[in-house]
């Protein structure tokens, strides 16, 4: 899957994260560094990809790189109110 910045992705529980920080100039990431795992799934912002395996996803509680077979495309439902399927503006609206 290719994700463009500002994609919406979904991230399942039991996703291993890595608290983002900008690597020093030979490339590592600085020590110690932060990490959890998701406790239920969670929705991001996807940012940009690190090498082949890893990307940065945007969380409320900030930037986390993420192995990226863990990332997917947020698919919402069939007349949902962000969704271009709506084939009239009055589904937008519960009655």
């Amino acid at each position: 899957m290719k994700f463009k910045t500002g994609d919406l992705v979904h991230v399942p529980s039991g996703s291993y994260r890595v608290l983002y920080t900008e690597p020093d100039p030979e490339g590592q990431m600085k020590i110690p560094f932060s990490f959890s795992i998701t406790q239920k799934p969670t929705v991001g912002i996807f940012k940009n990809y690190l090498g082949s395996d890893e990307c940065v996803v945007l969380f409320t509680d900030g930037e986390y790189a993420i192995d990226t077979r863990c990332v997917y495309f947020k698919q919402g439902e069939k007349n949902d109110r962000t969704n271009n399927n709506n084939t009239d503006k009055r589904d937008l609206v519960f009655e």
